[in-house]
């Protein structure tokens, strides 16, 4: 998938990305999970500018809404806030492709 980020970032963003897109009645917790574990990869991965913080937390909430959504109001109820996630998700995607890795990765040489 070409995102136009670093193919590390591009790989922790497809599994988030396709979360938000299969996500429905009964794999909530799938998206929850996978939107916790990759955000917490990107916050490693990369340096935490405000920007890419703020579109962090925007995706987030996006996803965790999404989760909420699904849960409360059924899949068919649910597309509106799918379409929020994308936004959020093209947001971070956007913010991400600036980013540069953590002091962190690129000491010990996983820089980009």
């Amino acid at each position: 998938m070409a995102l136009g980020v670093h193919p590390w970032i591009a790989f922790l963003l497809e599994p988030w990305l396709a979360a938000i897109e299969q996500a429905g009645p009964g794999t909530t917790h799938w998206l929850q999970e996978t939107s916790a574990a990759m955000s917490a990869c990107l916050a490693e991965w990369v340096d935490p500018t405000p920007g890419i913080d703020r579109a962090l937390d925007g995706a987030r909430a996006a996803s965790d809404l999404l989760v909420a959504s699904i849960n409360r109001a059924g899949w068919a109820n649910a597309e509106a806030q799918r379409q929020i996630a994308r936004a959020a998700m093209g947001a971070l995607i956007e913010a991400l492709a600036r980013a540069e890795a953590s002091e962190s990765k690129s000491e010990i040489g996983l820089g980009f």
